[in-house]
């Protein structure tokens, strides 16, 4: 009798330990579900945040990060397809509307040339052409542009805007005064800064506040 009662005690502790054994797996394995959980959360969490962090950068960039579909090389070669024979005297990238268009200025002998060309159709908005006076055909000679080896529009709207310190380029420039090529940038922020680069060093030369 006394064997039959040892042995169903035996049976009885049996019972109980594999229960809390049951029991701790059942534990660590919700544990390691939400730890699991959790961490995929986290993970969530910073793609979310990584994202919206992109997003920002993205809608906060400047316009000289903007790549514009027509070059200025591209602009300038519609116009001396257009007309050959002639001198390049000033060159710049403005805005009007929110819409960019190239202006390229150039002379022969007998006339002065104007062209507008949309910088992402290549669209010639405008083409004026008036007769050239003997003494401004000489000048222009004397203050024809040379496009080899200057700074990019993109380059010289950077340096303009660290020259200005807060705000964004808007209009470009190109001319050529006493043998000195050189980038007029505008920059607008708070102020509108007009800044005057070196077309080739990329030195500010003027800085004026309006």
């Amino acid at each position: 009798m006394k064997k039959i009662f040892f042995g169903a005690a035996l049976l009885l502790l049996a019972g109980c330990s594999s229960g809390n054994t049951n029991t701790t797996s059942a534990t660590s394995s919700t544990t390691d579900t939400s730890v699991t959980q959790s961490s995929s959360s986290a993970v969530a969490s910073t793609s979310e945040t990584t994202q919206q962090t992109s997003s920002i950068k993205a809608s906060t960039g400047s316009t000289t990060d903007s790549q514009f579909i027509v070059t200025l090389d591209e602009a300038v070669k519609i116009f001396q397809d257009k007309y050959p024979d002639t001198v390049l005297t000033q060159v710049s990238l403005d805005s009007s509307f929110g819409k960019y268009f190239y202006k390229i200025e150039g002379s022969d002998a007998k006339q002065e040339y104007e062209l507008e060309v949309d910088a992402n159709t290549k669209e010639i908005l405008k083409d004026k052409q008036e007769s050239q006076d003997p003494d401004d055909w000489a000048e222009a000679q004397q203050d024809a542009l040379d496009l080899k080896g200057i700074i990019t529009i993109e380059k010289a709207g950077e340096l303009a805007e660290q020259a200005a310190g807060d705000g964004q380029a808007t209009d470009w420039e190109l001319s050529k005064d006493l043998d000195i090529m050189y980038w007029e940038v505008k920059v607008e922020g708070q102020k509108e800064v007009e800044v005057k680069l070196d077309a080739h060093s990329g030195k500010v030369l003027h800085q004026e506040v309006d």
